[in-house]
């Protein structure tokens, strides 16, 4: 039985002309003569059935037919003979409510009703064939299936879409879809028929490079007809982020629409078209949309601030610093946020210029030594816009063996491994800024004591014990002094051609420090000068040396403290003049005890803190403190003070 159909595959609920050839055999055991017209020798009937045995059949459907040569069916046929009969046209009308029962294409033969002859087996008198689907098509193909495939994809919004590497952009699309069946799919009750999933790959399929694309409103759940065409799924949206790793961005060629589906809600019968796939490039040419793997990002530094916690720095510990500086993106692209590797290098170095590119001397800062929280450095930067980078996380050391090259510290912020990232700096050259050390309050980074820093430690009377003074007499002294050098250069031995390192001066304070005096009184000049090395970072305690004092009446109640400055020769520079000088108080077992019987203070410059209002009052005081000390100096040039101290 040979079945030609004039449409492949047969359509459903479609009445289709089909050729259907089939051959005949006589098993026995008389011969059947030829029939003379208008006598027929056979009936052929054809059906649809859902068994390959009509005997067996619970359903069949009968099928027209039509014979063109009835001459067919007079045909003469001898004992074990054969002959053929083609029917044609068989109408075939495959309904598609029981199609996947009908599964069947059966004729049926037998001796005409008017025929003298007997059919000795009629069990043997149908012949079935299948249908594919299911079967193996002998029957020929039928549109008894399920296809839904992907056939479409337009971007609907923007029209102008410009990917940007690392963000996430939003774009609607419209998907069509394809059922080369003839079954419809229903409208789901629950869920949906098909949901789209979208990948970005390197090409017009989903064989490798998937990235995967968020999807909005992709499922479809109304009812797909059978055998409709480009089926429109409007509004789908996506969130398509384009990696900013370069070679990853580059590679990427295709944004692609797959379709997947419940196989509990229906069988598609050809997985192999559930995709399609459109190039990137701009939407007016039918395509994904402009995809740029180059972006400009001109990172630009400036505003740097360096504040260490302490205004000096320590060349024995590092320092612990604040530090602040201003980036700016000036490139044509955006930087997007990471969370998962910064977006920013950050370098600092010593340098000996205000300008790193113009630098002869450069060392770079060990980077663990200023470290900054990596949601900062994750931070991205719109073309146009600036970034604090702010740490209090640095401790810096100055290297004592290179201070005297040093005089800024600069910091460079780049792209974080730009060789790998679709953002590029075109100009490095405005990367970096310089802040030079000197006075916080200058406006600068900080003192490097690269320099001598000879500083009083301490300031003592060594003999007498504890002296008691009195006005206008002469007291000799013998004191000590203990000097350290902060500084980072040693003061070596005086040389030949100078005449001594350094000397101390003398006076009598109203204050404990000689720069906050209102009373200052130079004492007799020191026979002592000090050649003495003192290397750095080391603490001297000096010789012993004489002094004499003499504290003069009418400022005797002003006076409280004994004071050093040291002098130092012209032939170094000492850093750090505020810590040469040193003050002690005349108090018991330090400075000795001042008897200034009954002298009351003659300090007027407003330091007393004694209010307006009793001014008039001072300045009675003031002028029989002056007439008391006058006649004080009067007895003295009479009679002779002895002795020179007194001791308690």
């Amino acid at each position: 039985m040979v079945v030609t159909s004039s449409v492949d595959p047969l359509p459903l609920d479609t009445p289709t002309a089909t050729n259907i050839s089939i051959k005949v055999a006589n098993r026995g055991p008389g011969d059947l003569p030829i029939a003379v017209d208008p006598k027929l020798n056979f009936d052929v009937k054809v059906y649809l059935s859902d068994s390959n045995n009509l005997e067996t059949a619970t359903i069949k459907e009968r099928q027209a037919i039509q014979i063109k040569d009835l001459d067919d069916l007079r045909q003469a046929i001898n004992n074990n003979g054969e002959i053929d009969i083609n029917i044609d046209p068989a109408t075939i009308n495959l309904h598609a409510a029981r199609c996947k029962q009908l599964v069947y294409l059966c004729v049926e033969i037998s001796l005409h009703s008017d025929s003298i002859y007997k059919e000795t087996n009629p069990d043997t008198n149908d012949f079935c064939v299948e249908f594919s689907p299911p079967g193996n098509g002998e029957a020929g193909n039928t549109e008894c299936f399920i296809d839904i495939a992907a056939t479409g994809l337009a971007v609907t919004s923007p029209t102008d879409l410009e990917y940007k590497p690392g963000f996430d952009t939003e774009v609607v699309v419209q998907l069509s879809v394809t059922n080369n069946g003839g079954l419809p799919v229903p409208a789901a009750t629950e869920g949906d028929n098909f949901v789209a999933v979208v990948f970005l790959t390197d090409a017009n399929n989903l064989n490798s490079i998937k990235v995967p694309v968020s999807v909005t409103n992709g499922g479809y759940s109304a009812e797909i007809p059978g055998k409709v065409s480009n089926l429109a799924v409007p509004g789908v949206e996506l969130t398509v982020n384009i990696p900013a790793i370069k070679a990853r961005c580059e590679e990427l060629t295709h944004v692609c629409v797959s379709i997947t589906h419940d196989v509990t809600k229906y069988v598609d019968t050809d997985p192999t078209n559930e995709f399609y796939c459109i190039e990137f490039g701009p939407v007016a040419d039918g395509k994904a949309g402009v995809k740029n793997c180059d972006v400009n990002i001109d990172l630009s530094t400036k505003d740097l601030l360096v504040t260490p916690r302490n205004t000096v720095y320590d060349f024995d510990a590092p320092t612990d610093t604040v530090i602040d500086a201003v980036v700016t993106n000036g490139g044509t692209g955006d930087l997007p946020a990471s969370n998962q590797t910064p977006n920013y290098a950050i370098e600092f170095y010593l340098t000996d210029s205000p300008n790193l590119e113009d630098a002869n001397f450069t060392l770079r800062i060990d980077a663990r030594s200023i470290t900054y929280e990596s949601s900062l450095l994750g931070l991205g930067l719109i073309n146009g816009n600036e970034l604090e980078l702010n740490t209090d996380d640095a401790r810096l050391l100055i290297p004592l063996d290179q201070c005297l090259s040093i005089t800024h510290i600069c910091v460079k912020v780049t792209l974080y491994r730009s060789d790998l990232s679709v953002f590029t700096d075109p100009d490095e050259s405005n990367n970096d800024a310089c802040q030079r050390f000197g006075k916080v309050t200058d406006g600068h980074a900080g003192v490097i004591p690269c320099y001598v820093d000879i500083g009083v430690v301490d300031l003592e009377v060594m003999d007498p014990v504890n002296p008691r003074y009195l006005p206008d007499t002469d007291y000799e002294l013998d004191m000590r002094i203990t000097v350290r050098n902060y500084g980072a250069l040693s003061l070596s031995h005086t040389p030949a051609q100078y005449e001594f390192n350094f000397k101390p001066v003398m006076y009598l304070a109203n204050r404990n420090h000689i720069d906050r005096a209102t009373v200052l009184i130079i004492q007799d000049p020191v026979g002592i000068e000090w050649l003495h090395e003192v290397a750095s970072r080391v603490t001297v305690i000096l010789d012993v040396f004489p002094i004499s004092i003499n504290i003069p009446q009418g400022k005797c109640a002003d006076v409280t403290h004994l004071c050093v400055e040291i002098r130092h020769h012209g032939w170094y520079e000492d850093g750090n003049r505020p810590n040469d000088k040193k003050c002690i108080p005349f108090v018991k077992g330090v400075g000795g005890e001042i008897n200034c019987e009954g002298e009351e203070p003659n300090d007027t410059d407003g330091t007393t803190g004694l209010p307006v209002v009793y001014t008039v009052v001072i300045v009675v005081v003031v002028v029989l403190a002056v007439l008391i000390g006058v006649t004080v100096a009067l007895c003295n040039g009479c009679k002779k003070r002895t002795p020179k101290y007194e001791t308690a």
